[in-house]
C-alpha cells in the first residue's frame, strides 16, 4: 500500500527550522516578582491580539510590537491574521489536528488512549518545535493504511506501529530512541517505511547528517513511497543544520546556500502544488537569511498587507527573523542602536524608534512623528518625551485631540498623566487617570498595576493610597499571577518612610486588603511595635495575629522576641513582598541590598508636619537596631546580664544563636553571636539550650530584594 502523504505546513517547518525563540527570556535560578509585564502583554494575549493593547512597553518582543503598530495605525489583524499570530505566542497552534488523529488512530488500532502527543524540544533554556503537526497527521494516515492492509493485531501493523512510537519518543526526549532496522528478507514496502522512520528518528534527535543521507537514498530509490518528498526533507536538514548548527558565520552561509540550491531543485521538480508552495517558502527563509538587510523592508510591507493565516503565518516569522538578524535580538543590543532603516519602512522605522534607548530613541521617535503624523509615532514620542521639552506642549495637545474610541487609549492616557504628574499638575493627571482607569483594568494587570502607581503618586487622602499601595503582581517566582496584594518599591517606599507607626495601624484596619497582605501587614505593625517599645501597639496588634501570645509586664519585649519574634522568621519592621524565599526576618538598613529604595516623590501631600517628622524619626530608630539576627543576640546578652536567674534566659541566648545562622549579618553579628553563645556556656553550661548549642555564626551573606 502506497501512504497518503501530508506534506509538512510551512509555519512548522519555519518554527523548526527557526530553533530556540528568542522571544522569551531564558529561564533563570532567580526571578524577581513583577507588576509590568516586560517582555510581553498581558494574558490572555487574545484580548490583545482583538486590539486591546494596554501600555506598550519597548522591551516588548518585536512579535508584538507588530500587532501593536498595525492596530495604532488602524490596521488592526483580521480573524485568520489573529489566529495565526495568536499560534505563534503561544508557541503552537491552539489545539492539534495532526495529534488528535495520531491519539485517535492509535487508539483504533491498539484499544488504549497512548501517551500524549509532545512536539517542542529543549536546547538550552528554551524549546523550539522539534515534530510538526502534519508529521502527527501524516503517521496517522500511515498507521490506518497498516490497519486496513494487514490488520490491527498483524505483526506487520505491530511492528511499525512500535517503530512509530519509538521515533515520536526523539520530538521531546533528550535520550534518543531509533526503530529497529528491517532484514534484507522483510518485504520491500516494509523496509522502505521502516527506512523513512529511521531518518526521521535522526532528524527529530539532531542527527541531521544521518538524516540528510537517510532521505537521499530514499529519494534515489524508486520503489519508495516517501521518495518524491525526500528530497525536500533533505534540504530541511541541510537548512536545520544551518540554523540550529555550531553557529559559525562560515559554516552556516555554506550551508544556506547549500539549502538554496536543493529548495529551487524542489520546487523546479514538484509534481503538487503543496510541495511546491513549500519549497518556494522555506527558499524565502533561505535567501532572507543570506541577505537579511536587502529584505527587512519587503518583509515588512507584507506583514502590514492584508492576508489568510496562512499566509500572515509564514510573513510573520520571516519578518521576526529578519529582525532578530539585522537588530539583535531585543532594545540595547548595539546592532539596533546603529541600525538604519529604510525611509519608506515604517514599520521597522518605528520598531527601532521605540526601542532605542536614551536621547537618540526621542530623536527618532519624533523625527518620525514630524515626517507621518501617525497614531503609531505619537504613541513612541509620548513614552519617550519629558514634560519640559520644547515640543512637549505639541504632543500633549496632540494625545488630547485622539478620538475616545482611538486605538491605545490606555497607552496615550498612562503617558499624558505620569507627565502631568511630573510636571506637578495632581489634578489633570487625576482626572485623566479617573476617565480611563476602567479601559486600564480591562486592558489587563500591567496596565492597571501602573496606573494604580499613578493613584498612589497623585493621591491626596489616606484612603486613595491605602487603596492604590496593594498591587497583584503579573509574576511571582514559582508563581503566575500572585494570589494576594503585593507591594511594588513605590508602595514599599511610601509605607515604610512615610507612614508612621499610627497609620500603618490603621493601614492594617482600615484598608480592603486580602486576608494573606493584611496578615502580614499585621506582622510589620507588631515588630514595628516591639522594636521602637511601644506596648501599647504591640498589646493591640497581638490579639490580631495568629499565634502571638498576649504581651505585658516589665519584660513584655523579651516574651515578644521568644513568643513571637524568634517564632515566626516572616517577621519583619518593613513592608516587603514577603516572597517565600526571601531571607529570615530582617536585614539591616545598613547593609540592606538593594536598600530599601527612596521615595519615588515627594511624600504624600496629606500627611501632617507631625505625621511626618514622627515617620522620620521611627525610620531611623529602626536602621539603627541593625539586623534581626544582631538584635537578638544584643536583647538576649542584655536581659541574661540583667535577669541571670530567669529560666527565659538561656533559651533566649540559644534562639539568639541559632537565628544568627538563619538570618544575615551586619557589622556586629559576628561578635555578638561569639558573645551570646559564650556567655550561655559559660552561665548555663549544663543547660539542655547550652547542650543543643553547639556552635556559633556569622549570619547569612546573601540578602534578597528589600
Amino acid at each position: 500500500m502506497t501512504p497518503r502523504m501530508r506534506l509538512p505546513g510551512a509555519l512548522g517547518a519555519l518554527l523548526a527550522l527557526l530553533g530556540p525563540s528568542p522571544s522569551a527570556p531564558a529561564c533563570a535560578s532567580y526571578a524577581p516578582t513583577l507588576f509590568v509585564s516586560p517582555y510581553a502583554p498581558d494574558t490572555p494575549l487574545d484580548r490583545f491580539a482583538a486590539g486591546e493593547l494596554g501600555v506598550l512597553q519597548p522591551t516588548w518582543v518585536r512579535a508584538y510590537l507588530v500587532a501593536s503598530y498595525r492596530a495604532l495605525a488602524g490596521s488592526p489583524l483580521g480573524p485568520g491574521e489573529r489566529a495565526a499570530a495568536l499560534a505563534y505566542w503561544k508557541g503552537r497552534e491552539t489545539g492539534s489536528p495532526g495529534g488528535d488523529a495520531w491519539m485517535a488512530a492509535r487508539e483504533a488500532a491498539t484499544g488504549a488512549k497512548g501517551p500524549g502527543v509532545a512536539a517542542d524540544r529543549w536546547a538550552g533554556y528554551s524549546t523550539y518545535v522539534n515534530c510538526g503537526d502534519d508529521a502527527f497527521g501524516r503517521a496517522a494516515k500511515t498507521l490506518q493504511g497498516y490497519v486496513g492492509r494487514y490488520g490491527k493485531d498483524s505483526p506487520e501493523t505491530r511492528g511499525w506501529l512500535a517503530a512509530q512510537e519509538a521515533v515520536f519518543q526523539n520530538c521531546s526526549d533528550e535520550k534518543p530512541s531509533f526503530p529497529e532496522y528491517l532484514p534484507a528478507s522483510a518485504p520491500a514496502p516494509l523496509r522502505a517505511d521502516r527506512a523513512y522512520q529511521l531518518a526521521s528518528a535522526s532528524f527529530y534527535t539532531g542527527r541531521l547528517e544521518e538524516a540528510q543521507r537517510g532521505f537521499e537514498e530514499i529519494a534515489n530509490d524508486p520503489s519508495s513511497p516517501w521518495r518524491e518528498i525526500a528530497p525536500y526533507l533533505a534540504a530541511r536538514a541541510v537548512l536545520r543544520r544551518a540554523t540550529l548548527g555550531s553557529g559559525e558565520k562560515t559554516d552556516t552561509l555554506r550551508l544556506l546556500a547549500e539549502a538554496r540550491a536543493r529548495f529551487i531543485a524542489v520546487r523546479d521538480g514538484a509534481k503538487t502544488p503543496e510541495l511546491r508552495r513549500w519549497s518556494e517558502d522555506l527558499l524565502r527563509f533561505v535567501e532572507l537569511r543570506l541577505d537579511p538587510d536587502s529584505h527587512v523592508a519587503s518583509a515588512a510591507a507584507r506583514v502590514l498587507k492584508p492576508q489568510t493565516k496562512a499566509e500572515f503565518a509564514v510573513s510573520f516569522v520571516h519578518y521576526r527573523d529578519l529582525l532578530a538578524q539585522v537588530l539583535g535580538l531585543g532594545p540595547g543590543d548595539p546592532r539596533g542602536e546603529r541600525y538604519v532603516p529604510d525611509p519608506r519602512d515604517d514599520l521597522t522605522s518605528w520598531i527601532v524608534a521605540f526601542q532605542t534607548n536614551g536621547p537618540s530613541g526621542l530623536d527618532r521617535a519624533l523625527e518620525g512623528w514630524t515626517r507621518a503624523r501617525t497614531n503609531p509615532w505619537l504613541a513612541a514620542v509620548v513614552a519617550r518625551i519629558a514634560p519640559d521639552h520644547p515640543r512637549y506642549a505639541e504632543i500633549a495637545e496632540a494625545v488630547r485631540r485622539l478620538p475616545e474610541n482611538a486605538p491605545g487609549r490606555v497607552h496615550f492616557a498612562y503617558h499624558l498623566a505620569d507627565l502631568e504628574t511630573k510636571a506637578g499638575r495632581h489634578a489633570e493627571a487625576r482626572k485623566i487617570v479617573a476617565e480611563t482607569f476602567p479601559q486600564a483594568q480591562a486592558a489587563g494587570t500591567s496596565a492597571t498595576n501602573l496606573f494604580l502607581d499613578l493613584r498612589l503618586r497623585n493621591a491626596t487622602t489616606f484612603e486613595e493610597l491605602t487603596s492604590a499601595a496593594p498591587r497583584r503582581a503579573v509574576y511571582v517566582y514559582g508563581d503566575i499571577e500572585g494570589k494576594e496584594d503585593l507591594f511594588d518599591e513605590a508602595g514599599q517606599a511610601v509605607l515604610n518612610r512615610h507612614f508612621p507607626l499610627d497609620l500603618l495601624v490603621r493601614f492594617a484596619a482600615e484598608s480592603s486588603l486580602e486576608p494573606v497582605a493584611r496578615e502580614n501587614v499585621r506582622k510589620v505593625v507588631l515588630t514595628r511595635a516591639i522594636l521602637l517599645g511601644r506596648l501599647d501597639v504591640a498589646q493591640r496588634t497581638a490579639a490580631l495575629v495568629k499565634g502571638a501570645p498576649s504581651l505585658g509586664g516589665p519584660e513584655w519585649r523579651v516574651d515578644a522576641a521568644l513568643g513571637v519574634l524568634l517564632k515566626d522568621s516572616g517577621m519583619r519592621p518593613y513592608v516587603t513582598l514577603d516572597a517565600d524565599f526571601s531571607i529570615a526576618w530582617w536585614c539591616s538598613m545598613s547593609v540592606q541590598k538593594p536598600p530599601v529604595p527612596p521615595p519615588p516623590a515627594p511624600p504624600p501631600s496629606f500627611l501632617t508636619p507631625a505625621e511626618l517628622e514622627s515617620a522620620a524619626k521611627e525610620f531611623d530608630a529602626l536602621g539603627k537596631e541593625g539586623a534581626a539576627a544582631t538584635w537578638f543576640c544584643r536583647e538576649a546578652l542584655a536581659f541574661a546580664k540583667r535577669r541571670p536567674d530567669d529560666p527565659r534566659a538561656p533559651a533566649f541566648l540559644a534562639r539568639a544563636v541559632r537565628a544568627t545562622r538563619e538570618g544575615c549579618a551586619d557589622a556586629e553579628t559576628k561578635a555578638l553571636s561569639k558573645a551570646a553563645f559564650q556567655h550561655l556556656h559559660a552561665r548555663y553550661p549544663r543547660s539542655a539550650w547550652a547542650k543543643r548549642t553547639k556552635y556559633w555564626f556569622e549570619g547569612r551573606g546573601w540578602y534578597p530584594p528589600s
